[in-house]
């Protein structure tokens, strides 16, 4: 009898540990996008929450990139005159959905993000500083708008454009975040097609149909930033990268 006891006993020291480990692997692949993208199903495959280090991100521009107390992103640009840059360092090569949560305010004149970035020659996006004239020659990218304001007379307006050139794709007339608070932000690359949303609202729906040359499908992301004043911020959180994949 005892020895059936002690069997039990170690049997369910054995099961245990191993129904802990599939449950937390069934956690992690249970990561879901808050929007999702009818006929496709969302693998996870990127999950920053700014809680540890920047490792997996590469900074340039003249500001800084510092984790905050709460446990978020701070970028800050220190000078109107160019702008700042945050890019993550692995490649995307495959339809996806990135998905983030940002805080912008009045100080941040332009936010975009760009995506599927490619060097013809060495195939990486890292530049010495954050003037975005250097990404628009010799870099394959989209340059995708979500927060654009040149000073507070003026309308505002979201633009996706392609690179290398700044070629314009489409525009829409309006800001998409023009209040000082925080943003959901979605964005889909499947294909050809790249779509934007904020806060569940679509705001953009552009089919890069080569007019510009081959479309591109593959590349680095990463958040880039101009201000309107000399000191400008914005606050991230919760970047996430799920890899489409058709039902």
């Amino acid at each position: 009898m005892k020895s059936d006891i002690l069997k039990s006993i170690a049997v369910l020291f054995l099961f245990v540990p191993i129904m802990l480990f599939i449950s937390c692997k069934n956690k992690e692949n249970k990561i879901l996008p808050k929007l999702g993208i009818p006929g496709y199903t969302a693998k996870n495959t990127v999950n920053e929450k700014f809680d540890t280090d920047l490792s997996e991100w590469i900074f340039s521009g003249k500001g800084k990139a510092s984790l905050t107390s709460t446990g978020s992103l701070l970028l800050l640009g220190e000078t109107s005159e160019s702008g700042i840059i945050f890019w993550y360092k692995n490649k995307i090569n495959y339809d996806f959905l990135l998905e983030f949560e940002v805080v912008v305010n009045d100080s941040s004149g332009l936010c975009s993000i760009v995506i599927c970035a490619s060097d013809n020659k060495t195939e990486t996006p890292e530049l010495p500083s954050g003037n975005l004239n250097q990404y628009l020659n010799g870099i394959n990218s989209y340059i995708i708008d979500f927060h654009k304001r040149t000073d507070k007379s003026k309308e505002s307006s979201a633009c996706v454009r392609k690179n290398p050139g700044y070629l314009l794709l489409s525009r829409i007339e309006k800001d998409p975040c023009f209040e000082s608070r925080p943003y959901l932000i979605d964005i889909a690359k499947i294909g050809n097609r790249i779509l934007l949303f904020v806060d569940g609202e679509r705001i953009q729906d552009v089919r890069d149909k080569g007019g510009f040359g081959p479309a591109y499908n593959k590349g680095y992301f990463g958040f880039w930033i101009h201000g309107i004043t000399d000191l400008y911020n914005i606050t991230l959180d919760n970047v996430k990268v799920f890899k489409l994949i058709p039902q």
